[in-house]
């Protein structure tokens, strides 16, 4: 009987089939769970409950192909369940699968292999088994396969050498080709995820990390256990993006980053290179444009580069193009896994969230408006061209040309208090005053971390001990003299979110516009300064 057959027989309630399905893919099932889980005895109780599962369920798998994509996401389900200690739910969407890329015809041809492989397999004891699928299926070393089941090497060659005895040589070849070629082979399950990268998020309660590709770089040091100064004031200091201002005009009050420009407009893009040099790497940034013309290239590259222990930064994923992390892959690549800054919003994941709590993103490139890699290793920099480095970024930075979207430096500022004179727009019932009130808050929050921060990375600077250390002092004093000035705003506005209808009141916009303008002669000073 052919494995179509076979589940298309137990979908109409044939106990013999499903038998016969479990006893083929459990191993396959156990050795997935266990990928995720790390405890080989909880991932035998995932894949059992998995099955139960599909013993229940199976009558509404609509498409026999289906079924191992099927398994495998019931799989991953119940090992959320065991993680997370949640109602376990089977979605109708989760079986609607397309069917794989293998002809009927081939899984046929496949499948008449597997009675005479079954066969094989019963002569083995589970330990003998489970040691020849882990070794000859997934190409695992005797030192992985002894840590996951947690025996000796010398154990684990015993038992496929007596396991061997039992197999006659052309039954072992047989075995591991339909185990390859079968339309649940290794690719279906293949899967890598770099452990522990920490969270892309504020992790230090004292640092508002508001810049996300200098928090992904935050996040990729610590992970590389690089020194402990390369954290986030140091990537949005020497980035300059500590000392940008951003303003959207293009469409009006929208939310704009500034290391999201940086990335996005030509020109930029040697920031972000600077700051890979600085700490001695080479980095490959691929545009929206490439990437979406070379998908498959950059998903193949993305699978080689986690293979090599790198996590990949990508603008999107989710939620607005600012810079998320790519930790891991599942299914060969199809499933994208990683941390955003917005994967516990509104967004959200169909595909769930890892144990650890990495996001899980299908065809996650759909959403990516780039990528940027880690390349070779090069002489990082000394500490007089870091200076000189970041000194070139912010000169760079806080003179930034108009483009067609966004307003940069001074233009910023003033664009920023001018959206507040604009009384048409404050009316009551106005249904934008929620926006405004967020892009004013978000606008506040990451001027005042730029420059609260901007202050420290500059005194660091100076312990460089470089000749620039008095165009140094100059550039801290104005940065916490504008600080000191913004800081007013929480005179007027006592917690960071307020009643947006508070905007509606003129008076209150223009002290508003007063503090932001008072800000920007000192700004404006800062600017000069940079010039000299």
């Amino acid at each position: 009987m052919s494995l179509h057959e076979t589940i298309s027989k137990s979908i109409n309630g044939d106990l013999s089939s499903y038998e016969y399905l479990v006893n083929e893919f459990q191993g396959l099932a156990i050795t997935y769970a266990y990928s995720i889980l790390r405890d080989y005895q909880l991932a035998e109780d995932a894949a059992q409950e998995a099955f139960i599962l599909l013993f229940l369920n199976i009558k509404n798998l609509k498409e026999p192909l289906a079924f191992v994509s099927w398994l495998k996401k019931l799989t991953f389900t119940c090992c959320n369940r065991i993680t997370r200690k949640k109602n376990l739910e089977v979605y109708d969407e989760d079986l609607e699968q397309k069917p794989s890329d293998k002809s009927i015809t081939k899984i046929i041809e496949i499948s008449e292999k597997a009675t005479l492989v079954q066969e094989s397999l019963s002569l083995l004891t589970n330990d003998q088994k489970e040691a020849i699928i882990l070794h000859y299926y997934l190409d695992k070393k005797y030192s992985d396969i002894a840590n996951m089941l947690g025996i000796t090497e010398t154990a684990v060659a015993n038992r496929i050498y007596s396991g061997k005895k039992k197999l006659k040589k052309i039954m072992l070849i047989t075995m591991k080709d339909y185990l390859v070629e079968l339309s649940m082979n290794k690719d279906s399950f293949t899967r890598k995820v770099l452990e522990q990268v920490p969270n892309i998020t504020t992790q230090d309660p004292r640092v508002q990390e508001n810049f996300q590709f200098c928090g992904c770089m935050r996040a990729i040091m610590q992970y590389l256990n690089k020194d402990s100064s390369l954290d986030f004031i140091y990537f949005a200091g020497i980035t300059g993006a500590l000392f940008c201002n951003v303003w959207s005009y293009n469409p009006k009050w929208q939310y704009s980053e500034s290391t999201v420009s940086f990335f996005q407009y030509n020109g930029r893009q040697e920031i972000i290179v600077s700051a890979f040099r600085s700490i001695g790497y080479k980095c490959e940034i691929v545009s929206e444009i490439d990437l979406k013309e070379n998908t498959k290239k950059y998903l193949k590259k993305i699978v080689e580069s986690l293979d090599s222990g790198f996590p990949v930064m990508t603008y999107g994923i989710v939620g607005p193009p600012t810079c998320s992390l790519i930790t891991g892959y599942d299914e060969g690549g199809e499933v994208l896994i990683g941390w955003s800054a917005f994967q516990n919003g509104d967004h959200g994941f169909p595909d769930g969230y890892e144990p650890c709590g990495y996001y899980r993103k299908r065809n996650g490139l759909d959403e990516s408006y780039g990528l940027i890699f880690f390349g070779e290793e090069c002489e990082p920099m000394n500490n007089q061209d870091i200076v000189k480095t970041a000194l070139k970024n912010i000169k760079q930075v806080v003179n930034l040309p108009k483009t067609n979207r966004n307003l940069y430096g001074i233009d910023a500022y003033t664009a920023w208090a001018e959206a507040f004179l604009q009384d048409k727009d404050f009316i009551e019932n106005a249904s934008e005053l929620d926006t405004y009130l967020d892009v004013h808050c978000g606008q506040k929050v990451i001027v005042m971390t730029g420059r609260t921060y901007g202050a420290e990375f500059l005194s660091r600077l100076k312990n460089y001990d470089s000749p620039y250390n008095i165009l140094i002092d100059k550039l801290i004093d104005l940065c916490e003299k504008e600080n000191a000035i913004l800081n007013k705003f929480w005179q007027l506005e006592p917690s960071f979110y307020f009643d947006s209808k508070n905007l509606i009141n003129q008076n209150y916009r223009r002290q508003m516009v007063d503090i932001i303008l008072e800000a920007s002669e000192i700004y404006n000073q800062f600017v000069h300064t940079c010039d000299l």
